[in-house]
């Protein structure tokens, strides 16, 4: 069956100025296209999905609270770094806290956020996100934002998600990475794409995708329970 096109939607020729953290925008300068990219900064969202994550973190965290980020799926850590550069930017108390499988990745994740400039804010995690998940849950934190983006298959995305939702503040956000349908529309599985689906209908709340962006699966998604879930005054 011939692919789809096209398979992402990273952007490469954009003003590295927009990136919100420097160390990120310097990894990034020299690459064209996805194979460089990968090699410089591993599988993460890329411009402009790494401002998807700082904008939609920076515009959910609360005044006067504790504010903390949860990922799984650390990868090299560039996301992490942009979920860290808006707690930093907002000025507001918090910490991330990032989970990743491959001891490798972790590594190359600690040695990045070293340089990062942000690398205080954030606590990494070695181990399977799930026993992650249940190890965290049972602290009862109050998770402000959370970007779920390590196993891809929809079993995976689904227990990650109901794990986590007993944690989320009233009014929190999720971020969902690689959120297309699959190639064949047919297909039972449609990976995370399935799982939002079936987190929707198990969950309920508001979902919206952002579909130009990402690359193989593209898109991103953001969730919430009650987008208006407090009154003001």
């Amino acid at each position: 069956m011939a692919e789809k096109t096209p398979l992402f939607y990273r952007k490469f020729d954009y003003d590295r100025r927009l990136v919100p953290n420097a160390y990120v925008a310097s990894r990034d300068q020299a690459a064209t296209n996805v194979a460089q990219a990968e090699a410089a900064t591993g599988l993460t969202v890329g411009y402009p999905g790494w401002n998807i994550l700082y904008y939609v973190t920076l515009a959910s965290l609360k005044p006067g609270d504790h504010n903390v980020i949860l990922e799984t799926g650390t990868n090299w850590g560039f996301s992490t770094i942009m979920l860290a550069q808006a707690l930093r930017d907002s000025g507001l108390d918090g910490e991330v806290h990032s989970s990743e499988l491959d001891p490798e990745n972790h590594r190359r994740a600690q040695d990045n956020l070293a340089r990062s400039g942000v690398g205080d804010l954030v606590r990494l995690h070695l181990g399977d996100s799930l026993a992650f998940l249940r190890e965290f849950a049972a602290a009862r934190p109050v998770v402000r934002v959370a970007f779920l983006d390590s196993g891809h298959d929809q079993e995976h995305v689904l227990e990650e998600f109901r794990l986590l939702r007993p944690l989320l503040d009233e009014a929190g956000t999720v971020i969902f990475d690689n959120t297309f349908k699959l190639r064949t529309d047919d297909d039972p599985e449609q990976k995370v794409n399935g799982g939002l689906r079936r987190i929707m209908s198990e969950f309920g709340g508001n979902l919206v995708n952002f579909p130009h962006c990402s690359w193989y699966t593209p898109g991103m998604a953001v969730w919430q329970a009650a987008p208006f879930a407090q009154d003001w005054a």
